[in-house]
């Protein structure tokens, strides 16, 4: 899931990400670290440094399409990455509060790529949300599986995807999240730079015309951050109403 940025916003996060990215080219850990723990110092907050992240995904990505940097590369990259996400959830340390919310994050059957993923779950985990990241490629029924066995009740599931090809298999964990007694009224969001594309959205939402649309309906679908938290936290709102009205 790429990041959305305001156009003054956004020269910040590029100027940052310049010296970040070229750190993780050069495999320099150190430096890499150094960045990340000054911009904690400057006051940056967790998602302006997670932007800076997404915004040196993005480049590395495109290098390696361009085949000027290897996969050896690109992995030795995302993992000094993954390591700076780490580093700013112990950073930021332990919310003030618990909201009583619990969200699981899962990447898709087929879908290596999570790096958005586990940035999420680090920004939903520091504002006092019971998280539950899976991780990468995992078959809906075993997560399914894992989340019955929690004995807990889901406000939302996140689901994540990045290549087009592996979108029969989000479609499949959708419609069987929805057929599940025990799941169907979860919210589910859906994330990834492959919605960028109106187009796209509309396969998943409601509405589309589609004739087996009441199947595949996600509650939610962006390509960035913003959108995601945004949508969120209106979703936490409705809830707030909806126990104030039972009590």
């Amino acid at each position: 899931m790429r990041v959305k940025t305001t156009a003054t916003a956004s020269m910040k996060i590029a100027n940052a990400s310049r010296g970040y990215l070229q750190a993780v080219l050069d495999k320099d850990r150190t430096k890499a670290e150094s960045i990340t723990i000054n911009l904690i110092k400057q006051g940056w907050d967790m998602l302006e440094i997670f932007k800076v992240f997404s915004e040196s995904q993005v480049q590395i990505g495109e290098l390696w399409a361009k085949n000027i940097i290897t996969v050896a590369d690109e992995h030795f990259a995302t993992h000094i990455t993954l390591d700076m996400i780490s580093l700013i959830g112990r950073s930021f340390g332990k919310p003030r509060t618990v909201i009583g919310s619990v969200a699981v994050l899962s990447c898709v059957e087929g879908e290596f790529h999570y790096v958005g993923m586990k940035m999420l779950s680090e920004i939903l985990a520091s504002q006092g949300w019971d998280v539950h990241f899976i991780g990468q490629s995992l078959p809906i029924a075993h997560v399914i599986q894992t989340l019955k066995k929690s004995r807990k009740v889901f406000d939302i599931i996140c689901l994540s995807i990045t290549i087009p090809f592996n979108l029969a298999n989000l479609i499949a964990a959708i419609q069987t999240l929805r057929e599940d007694p025990l799941l169907k009224q979860t919210t589910i969001i859906v994330g990834g730079r492959l919605f960028k594309s109106k187009k796209m959205q509309r396969l998943l939402l409601k509405g589309t015309g589609n004739s087996n649309s009441d199947s595949i309906l996600a509650d939610f679908v962006t390509w960035n951050f913003d959108d995601a938290l945004a949508f969120i936290a209106k979703h936490q709102a409705r809830k707030r109403r909806r126990h104030l009205l039972d009590k």
